[in-house]
């Protein structure tokens, strides 16, 4: 039997598979100490090092800045990044806010905005909820 991904393992190729598991924990990261370790042998080939001397002071060089790594790590991927699966869920609710009265053609008009914006790579995700909001702000205001 073939073993194949797990984002290839679905009857209906028309459709993305969700690849996020819903309640259950992220693996353990290794420590950037554990993985320059696992690593030690490549490391050491690729700068050119010969002893284990070099290897520790570089590996403890490379810790003492981790700090720094860790804060250009964090910003930009940190935890402020959301997936896109989180992006259109805030997008979803953000559309959900129209008033019960509006026009069915208005509620029609936001879902297609809406799906316009969540398949749009091009606009960042701070200007579709702007729009969404201005869409909705808009049929709110309206008697």
């Amino acid at each position: 039997m073939v073993d194949f991904e797990p984002e290839y393992l679905t009857d209906d190729f028309a459709s993305n598979p969700v690849l996020e598991l819903e309640g259950q924990e992220a693996p353990a990261v290794p420590s950037l100490e554990e993985m320059m370790v696992e690593a030690k042998r490549e490391l050491m080939a690729l700068t050119g090092m010969q002893t284990e001397e070099e290897f520790q002071a570089a590996l403890q060089d490379c810790l003492s800045r981790a700090d720094q790594l860790e804060s250009l790590v964090a910003l930009y991927a940190g935890p402020q990044q959301m997936t896109a699966l989180q992006e259109n869920k805030v997008l979803q609710e953000a559309a959900e806010k129209l008033p019960t009265g509006v026009s069915p053609q208005a509620v029609a008009f936001t879902k297609r905005a809406l799906l316009t914006l969540q398949n749009n790579p091009s606009w960042t995700f701070g200007q579709k909820q702007q729009m969404i909001s201005s869409i909705v702000r808009g049929f709110s205001a309206l008697p």
